[in-house]
């Protein structure tokens, strides 16, 4: 069972992450419009520390998600290669896509780049790409939190069926919705 929701869930996740990268796209490519500004950036700034530190965070501390993905792999013995992998990929795309917005916007660039950009269409284009990997990339997320709410039913001597455990996942992605 598990690894049937994991792989539903990873088809999904995949089209996220496909439209996070084309968003990276169109940014890059507006950004290489813009010409460089490599003079004016400072080679390390520890004031800046908070601002782009969230943004990291939220980009590689999924920690809380690693044991469900491996057990919901058929070969979990590939689970170390393929997260060096994965891990690797994001931390390259990342720095590359970093460095490529600090050049083009310079020091004054937003700790969210979208607000830097102008064209309405563009910047409709990007936020509802963005939009749709939080939506393809949030159940993912929470399928951690999911499985713990439901194994502490279990300890309290709770089982909860089909119409309850959704009911349960409903309230909670409301829950995050309005956080």
């Amino acid at each position: 069972m598990a690894r049937a929701q994991m792989s539903g869930l990873s088809l999904i996740s995949l089209l996220g992450n496909v439209s996070v990268v084309t968003g990276m796209g169109f940014v890059t490519y507006y950004a290489s419009t813009l010409g460089s500004s490599l003079a004016l950036l400072p080679m390390w700034n520890p004031a800046t520390f908070p601002m782009w530190f969230g943004s990291v965070a939220f980009l590689f501390f999924c920690h809380f998600n690693l044991p469900g993905v491996e057990s919901a792999m058929t070969d979990r013995a590939k689970f170390s290669a393929a997260s060096l992998k994965g891990f690797s990929f994001c931390a390259v795309l990342a720095m590359v896509f970093g460095t490529v917005g600090a050049v083009a916007f310079g020091p004054g660039v937003a700790s969210n780049v979208i607000t830097d950009l102008r064209g309405t269409g563009l910047v409709i284009i990007v936020k509802l790409l963005l939009c749709f990997n939080l939506l393809a990339t949030f159940p993912v997320v929470c399928r951690t939190a999911f499985v713990t709410i439901e194994k502490f039913a279990k300890l309290g001597g709770l089982t909860l069926g089909t119409w309850s455990s959704n009911a349960v996942r409903t309230v909670y992605v409301i829950a995050a919705g309005l956080t």
